[in-house]
């Protein structure tokens, strides 16, 4: 009958057990158990240490972290139409744009924004048209009275004119409220 071993990581540490335990046998063995021990010990750290980086890269690459993009808290609140920028990024961290004091023209205004790790959240004029596509690999999407959670949650809402927003973000939420 084979092991009873869950997928949330029950054969990893069945490994790390095999090791450890193949460790102390090697240590036991030999006279000399203090420099062998030490030295058990060091190869040990480095590779949890390696595993450690490596899942950290993996899961930042794969959310599309840029710190590049930058870090903390970020309020952006344009005052005119031309003051939006082309695009709003975020690396980790909570981003916010307040677009509730612009009334568009007569032409769409479009808002593209992505976090790697965190929140963004969009807060639109009432009574405006606004046409949404908001995604989260991994997280919340909250786009006015719709919802969607999960990985790869996305909410896609509204007809042209008015305001066309593009969401992105990693992990975390995406919001985009009505002012009021």
């Amino acid at each position: 009958q084979p092991l009873p071993l869950s997928c949330d990581g029950g054969l990893h540490r069945l490994r790390f057990a095999l090791l450890v335990g193949l460790g102390v046998l090697w240590v036991s063995r030999s006279g000399r158990w203090g420099g062998r021990l030490l030295r058990l010990f060091i190869a040990l750290f480095v590779a949890a240490l390696a595993a450690a980086v490596t899942a950290v890269v993996l899961a930042f690459s794969w959310f599309n972290v840029s710190f590049g993009d930058g870090v903390g808290d970020r309020v952006y609140a344009p005052s005119t139409a031309t003051a939006i920028a082309p695009s709003y990024k975020l690396g980790v961290g909570s981003l916010r744009i307040d677009l509730s004091s612009i009334q568009p023209a007569a032409k769409e205004l479009r808002v593209k924004a992505k976090v790697g790790v965190g929140e963004l959240r969009v807060v639109v004029p009432d009574g405006v048209p606004v046409q949404v596509d908001a995604h989260a690999k991994l997280g919340d999407v909250h786009v006015l009275r719709l919802t969607d959670s999960g990985r790869n949650a996305t909410v896609k809402t509204g007809t042209g004119g008015g305001y066309v927003i593009d969401a992105r973000v990693g992990l975390g939420k995406v919001d985009i409220v009505r002012a009021g």
